[in-house]
């Protein structure tokens, strides 16, 4: 791969754009209040308010560019973020939806030279997913959990790193998954804070345990209740992208409906503004709900996306479900499922496992301090073996 340096420069008439179609906003009508049927209608207002009058991307945007941004073979945005120790190790830091790259940006310091020198340091490399944020999608048909990996792959090899560790979540750990099983033999360790949502569908219901069946049973009611758009962002991804592309406001409650579901307590308004603005700028909200519509695998049984069975998330042949690396996983208690260890263990070499005792979905945003020292202790546990 050919590694270019990149810099965020939004340009500013697509700045001045924005704030056209935010001051020209026009809310829902009724009197929804809360966050039972949608996103509230009184944090939407304020946070639109601040939007137009106090954030200020520009100097977002310079904070970004403190660290080192690059494009692999000019498609692949990441941030490259080197230790200044001789023992860091490489670790690479995969996001999910609805969330970017940015996500990553308030711990990478940490991480790569903490302040205690006995913890472990990492040189930190954090792509935007192909179709997310700075970097292009893949060609049509082709968005699917291991082609989002390949490119992953190819680019710890080409920055000289033969072995690392994979840290995901979300959408995140399920192409954190694939970087896995493409070279097991290059992973030092993976650590998740969600289980691979695919994975759920593999489990004979009839052998689980009482914990396993509470915690898929707490499952079916987040799917019938929390999951409509996973139905939406798979079956007609491009309709609603009409909306989301045109609107920043639409697009923001859309993505922001997601964290204040399933976090403790709300980023900062400045951090949820930025996450929106990854997508916004780069129009990829369309491009980056395609790991729902292509990366489940249909079979031709199953017709088309609107009556897809939870089967055909699973029928992938000769794949096999076990990662047979060392795992350490995180669970918070807002994430959208808790997942007892034995299930875990089922999938993944299972090695640390730590139930938290604050935090949610976007765990790095919301408790960056815990994420950053459970990757610090299952390194640490590793090295000292």
């Amino acid at each position: 791969m050919d590694i270019s340096d990149f810099t965020i420069d939004v340009p500013q008439t697509d700045l001045d754009d924005l704030t056209a179609r935010l001051t020209r906003t026009r809310f829902p009508n009724g009197h929804a209040t809360g966050w039972g049927t949608g996103t509230d209608l009184d944090t939407m207002r304020r946070l639109t308010s601040y939007w137009v009058q106090d954030y200020d991307w520009r100097r977002v945007e310079a904070r970004l560019n403190e660290f080192p941004h690059h494009l692999a073979d000019g498609t692949l945005h990441f941030i490259h973020a080197r230790s200044d120790r001789p023992d860091a190790r490489p670790i690479v830091l995969l996001h999910g939806w609805a969330d970017s790259f940015a996500k990553y940006v308030g711990i990478i310091d940490a991480l790569r030279n903490p302040v205690n020198a006995d913890a472990p340091a990492f040189h930190v490399v954090v792509p935007s997913l192909p179709g997310f944020g700075f970097s292009e999608q893949l060609p049509d048909g082709d968005a699917g959990p291991e082609t989002t990996a390949a490119p992953l792959v190819a680019l710890m090899e080409t920055l000289g790193y033969d072995r690392y560790f994979v840290h995901g979540g979300d959408w995140g750990s399920v192409v954190g998954q694939e970087v896995v099983r493409a070279n097991p033999d290059r992973i030092l360790g993976l650590h998740l804070t969600d289980i691979p949502f695919p994975n759920l569908f593999m489990v004979d219901r009839e052998s689980v345990t009482d914990d396993e069946k509470s915690f898929l049973d707490a499952l079916d009611s987040w799917s019938e209740n929390d999951a409509a758009y996973v139905s939406i962002q798979s079956s007609r991804p491009l309709t609603l992208a009409y909306g989301l592309s045109d609107s920043p406001v639409g697009l923001a409650a859309w993505i922001i409906d997601h964290f204040g579901r399933h976090s403790d307590s709300l980023p900062s308004d400045e951090d949820l503004i930025t996450n929106v603005m990854t997508y916004w700028v780069r129009n990829s909200i369309h491009s980056s709900t395609r790991l729902y519509s292509e990366g489940a695998a249909w079979d031709e049984e199953s017709g088309d996306q609107d009556r897809a069975d939870t089967e055909d998330w699973a029928d992938t042949g000769d794949w096999d479900p076990v990662i047979h690396v060392p795992t350490a996983i995180a669970v918070f208690p807002r994430d959208i499922g808790r997942p007892p260890r034995e299930f875990v263990e089922r999938f993944f070499d299972v090695v640390r496992y730590t139930v938290h005792p604050r935090g949610g979905h976007f765990a790095a945003l919301e408790v960056p301090e815990l994420v950053v020292a459970d990757i610090q202790a299952f390194a640490g546990n590793l090295e000292a073996e």
